[in-house]
């Protein structure tokens, strides 16, 4: 953050003029496209880094940059000042950082190189990021991208040596006609000698959460075309950001407590189940079961609605080295090919890697690196959506005899389908998910999955819970608040033992209006300890 090179790197890989930047200047900038492939060029000088104050006793940071964009006539030739406070943060930060582009998914073979002198005879890699979704601000916040766009971030080689002039070149495979570009900070924390932390982002110009608020610079431009574009923009004055350590390694991952509803408020509308077999691997290993309601990557009807399911083996804190125990690795598997409610059995297909962290009973995050040809990777924030019942951040917890009930239930007759019901006694409600089909769905690939949603008030004892059903449409994968969900029908629960119930439903509008019926649930896995019938 300190050197601000961020900006000089944006402008060059979008075509803008020069500009100085409390320590860069960005001149003889050129673009263009031959057959299939996009590169720029441009002269890079650095000069100095710009001022940030650490004070160690509020455990801050302080950055003061100053900008000059160009020379000459107004607009160009002004001077901006940016003041960005770093919260939980306190210590020198380093010169080179990196700019954040915005391009179409279908773009790709994103490279570039920054060599030493005018010519630039003898070049170094540049660091590329790309196919992402979302980036971690700080510790609340992500960078999402827009529907069909992916995030880059290009970062220079660290340690480069000052004052001195370079030559930087950058490159992808494909043509656009717009491109968006923000400056951000890179500020890693967290990590140990056998653990990698997290790295945030947080955006200096300009001031945004979310792609869709950076206007498009349009390829190719000239020079003033696109400086007038970001002198348009506002760069952050006064803005703090957050980047406390994620807390890791303290939370017994080993316990049936952390089963349940987890989701990101900033992308309400989609969320994550969890069930944690405890020590069914072995002991002091639990199984990790979970499923993921989402979207597809653009906005749309029922056709884009998207599931998958994830599991792992997750390790209590005491059976890993220091500083582990709260990471649990999984496999991201997705179905397709089913029928609403009927057969055929469908199988999971193993489309991605992931990695579950839990922070305490009540906050975590997910990251994902889809292998699918997608090329989705990121990571959300999650939190409880229903109270905490029997979790314990060490120690052994009590179990409860309703929250017991709570799991992965499904009819062995349409395997590959199914729901996860949470009971909650301490938020007195009833929350499941319904993984299924479209009644048309079996030659429908992703677009034939379907999922709904079951809401019902519970109160201690109760064994047949009645609440209402509801469908989710319009939503976009890992972004943004999606629409308020549509009630569609009905739906009771009724729980005979602790490994058999029932779930009534009459769906009434929707996708699958007036289709109704009862289905005969067995449990996955094993009964939670403390469950009663």
């Amino acid at each position: 953050m300190n050197g601000f090179l961020k900006r000089c790197l944006a402008v060059a890989a979008v075509c803008a003029g020069c500009g100085a930047l409390n320590g860069c200047l960005i001149t003889n900038v050129s673009t263009g496209t031959s057959g299939n492939l996009t590169t720029a060029t441009a002269t890079v000088a650095l000069q100095g880094p710009a001022p940030c104050t650490v004070n160690a006793v509020a455990n801050s940071t302080e950055c003061k940059p100053v900008m000059t964009v160009g020379s000459g006539v107004p607009p160009l030739g002004q001077t901006y000042n940016f003041d960005i406070t770093l919260l939980s943060y306190a210590s020198a930060l380093p010169l080179y950082d990196p700019v954040i582009l915005q391009v179409p998914t279908s773009m790709s073979n994103f490279a570039g190189s920054i060599a030493a002198g005018p010519t630039g005879t003898t070049g170094m890699p540049l660091v590329v990021q790309a196919g992402l979704q979302t980036i971690p601000i700080d510790a609340s916040t992500n960078l999402v991208a827009e529907p069909g766009m992916q995030l880059v971030i290009v970062d220079l080689p660290a340690n480069l040596p000052y004052p001195a002039t370079y030559t930087l070149n950058f490159q992808f495979s494909g043509t656009t006609n717009t491109i968006k570009a923000i400056f951000t900070g890179k500020v890693s924390v967290g990590g140990t000698a056998e653990k990698a932390g997290v790295t945030y982002y947080p955006p200096i110009f300009p001031c945004v959460t979310s792609m869709a608020q950076v206007p498009a610079i349009a390829l190719p431009a000239s020079a003033v075309s696109v400086l007038q574009v970001l002198l348009s923009q506002h760069g952050c004055v006064g803005k703090q950001y957050d980047l406390s350590v994620p807390v890791t390694g303290t939370i017994n991952v080993n316990q049936q407590g952390l089963t349940g509803s987890w989701y990101n408020p900033a992308t309400d509308g989609q969320g994550i189940e969890l069930e944690f077999f405890a020590d069914a691997v072995a002991p002091g290993t639990a199984y990790l079961q979970g499923a993921w309601f989402t979207y597809d990557v653009t906005a749309g009807g029922a056709d884009h609605q998207r599931w998958y399911t994830f599991s792992g083996n997750a390790k209590t804190a005491a059976s890993e080295k220091a500083g582990g125990g709260a990471a649990v690795p999984v496999t991201i598997y997705q179905n397709t090919g089913g029928t609403f409610g009927a057969p055929p059995v469908t199988s999971a297909v193993a489309v991605g890697t992931g990695t579950l962290t839990i922070n305490d009973c009540t906050s975590g995050s997910f990251s994902y690196n889809f292998t699918d040809g997608s090329g989705r990777s990121g990571s959300t924030p999650l939190t409880r959506l229903t109270q905490n019942v029997t979790c314990v951040t060490s120690g052994v917890s009590t179990p409860n005899a309703d929250f017991g009930l709570t799991g992965n239930w499904y009819d062995p007759a349409t395997s590959g389908q199914g729901f996860v019901i949470e009971v909650n006694p301490t938020s007195h409600a009833m929350f499941f998910t319904w993984y299924t089909y479209a009644a048309n769905g079996q030659g429908s690939g992703a677009s034939g999955q379907r999922w709904y949603t079951g809401q019902g008030t519970f109160t201690a004892g109760m064994r047949s819970i009645s609440g209402k059903l509801y469908e989710s449409t319009g939503g976009v994968f890992n972004q943004g608040a999606a629409p308020p969900a549509v009630e569609v029908g009905t739906a009771t629960v009724t729980f005979a033992s602790c490994s058999a119930a029932t779930l009534s439903y009459s769906f009434t509008s929707g996708s699958n209006a007036g289709h109704s019926g009862a289905i005969a649930l067995s449990r996955v896995g094993p009964t939670p300890a403390g469950c009663s019938p």
